[in-house]
């Protein structure tokens, strides 16, 4: 399944808070735009990543605003075109900072692999915007890197995420215990149609 079309952020620093990008891909779905995250995102990324609801299931829980600045810096400074990331998560009517949706490289079970991670705003929950954008990062992980597999590491009760992992054609694996928390670990493996 194809969710989404690559195409080049070349867009330069003019009016995003001199923060350069680069030419970081932009990831275009039906109803979204994934997008390299810019410094001016401060504000959208602190009121998700401070919301007690939306950390319920993450391991570091709600995040102070001086983690949220530093970590949106380190964001910004390790865009690349192939390298697999955070994108901000818009509407394609609005390029107001949703949430995120995207990459990161964790140790799980011996092995550092990469995990497919999301986080979004309440008001746009259960409108199957994170399976859009999980899907279209998906997509983007198989077209452009050699990696054969990612993760999703799930809380045993966040049903919500284990719906979207089966529907972006992840599988359970096992359970693990990844920073102290309990997780079931989901596997989306390189197949013929996510080349």
């Amino acid at each position: 399944m194809d969710c989404g079309t690559f195409a080049s952020e070349s867009r330069t620093a003019a009016g995003n808070d001199a923060d350069t990008l680069g030419n970081f891909p932009m990831i275009e779905t039906p109803r979204l735009v994934l997008r390299p995250f810019r410094l001016t995102d401060r504000g959208a990324l602190s009121a998700l990543l401070s919301d007690p609801e939306v950390m319920r299931f993450s391991v570091s829980g709600p995040k102070p605003c001086h983690d949220i600045v530093d970590g949106l810096e380190e964001w910004v400074a390790n865009h690349r075109p192939t390298n697999p990331e955070r994108w901000a998560v818009t509407l394609q009517t609005s390029d107001e900072c949703l949430g995120f949706c995207g990459f990161s490289f964790h140790p799980v079970a011996g092995e550092w692999v990469w995990e497919l991670g999301y986080r979004l705003l309440p008001a746009i929950w259960g409108q199957g915007f994170a399976t859009e954008a999980a899907a279209a990062c998906r997509d983007w992980f198989f077209a452009t890197t050699r990696h054969d597999k990612f993760v999703l590491m799930i809380d045993p009760a966040n049903v919500a995420s284990a719906r979207v992992a089966d529907k972006i054609g992840a599988r359970y694996e096992f359970d693990a215990d990844c920073y102290g928390m309990p997780v079931g670990i989901y596997a989306v493996r390189r197949l013929a149609n996510f080349t």
